[in-house]
């Protein structure tokens, strides 16, 4: 019995990953990118149409989480909170 236990630890191997063993990265495709881009940007003849990102997560069954760093990574472009206009007090 020991040099079966001896023989197991003494094998050597190796500890590098096999190419595709990781998890597979479902939801930054570029068919979700090109939804995402024409949701994300107002249309130029229709001005104020753009939407947010939990807007576009509902339309699209992409996660908030998703739609985020698609627009972060893949657009190069920052998603902002829309916040209403403070009243001017005069």
């Amino acid at each position: 019995m020991d040099y079966f236990v001896g023989e197991i630890a003494c094998e050597t191997g190796t500890v590098e990953r096999k190419v595709g063993s990781s998890r597979r990265r479902s939801s930054r495709t570029m068919q979700n990118i090109d939804t995402i881009e024409d949701l994300i940007v107002s249309q130029e003849d229709k001005p104020e149409t753009h939407r947010s990102t939990r807007q576009i997560a509902g339309e699209t069954g992409v996660s908030q989480t998703s739609v985020v760093r698609i627009v972060n990574k893949d657009l190069s472009l920052k998603c902002c909170k829309r916040r209403t206009q403070s009243p001017e007090t005069e």
